[in-house]
């Protein structure tokens, strides 16, 4: 439950859990909900744990946090990197409302693509789903992937509504 708190926008939390509390009939039955927030947090973890497994989280957690993509490819730059890549075009997303990946470190990636001549464009998305707007709201991005993989690029920052 702590997780999803991280990992999505407050203000969507909020909304998300409107005014209802719901008492379940179960193992946390003895724990008495007092407020929305506390019965979708627990609604969320209950979900969450159906699907995974608790090592297996933390096994994903600790990959994410180690991973470095410049170690792992003997790189010394971003720029090096990227710039072995010169043949192809990066479409680069942000979400304003994005808690994890943070819109400004994107756009200093589609910064740094400009400065090394690299061929990419910069979407910014309005969604109040944080990051998982890519799962809820494929309307948004279908269209510019679309526009990118019918080879129209021009290197521009969009914004998305």
């Amino acid at each position: 439950m702590i997780s999803h708190k991280s990992f999505i926008s407050l203000q969507f939390l909020e909304n998300r859990a409107r005014a209802e509390v719901r008492q379940f009939d179960d193992h946390f039955s003895w724990y008495v909900l007092t407020d929305a927030m506390e019965s979708y947090m627990l609604h969320q973890g209950k979900k969450f744990v159906r699907r995974f497994d608790a090592n297996t989280y933390l096994r994903i957690m600790d990959a994410w946090q180690r991973f470095d993509l410049l170690r792992s490819t003997n790189k010394s730059t971003l720029a090096e990197f990227f710039g072995a890549c010169r043949n192809q075009h990066y479409l680069v997303f942000s979400i304003d409302s994005d808690v994890c990946f943070y819109p400004e470190q994107q756009s200093s990636l589609h910064q740094l693509l400009k400065d090394h001549n690299i061929s990419s464009m910069h979407i910014t998305v309005h969604s109040e789903k944080g990051h998982d707007s890519f799962l809820l709201e494929p309307e948004l991005f279908a269209p510019h992937l679309s526009f990118v993989l019918a080879g129209n690029k021009n290197g521009h920052h969009v914004s998305a509504h």
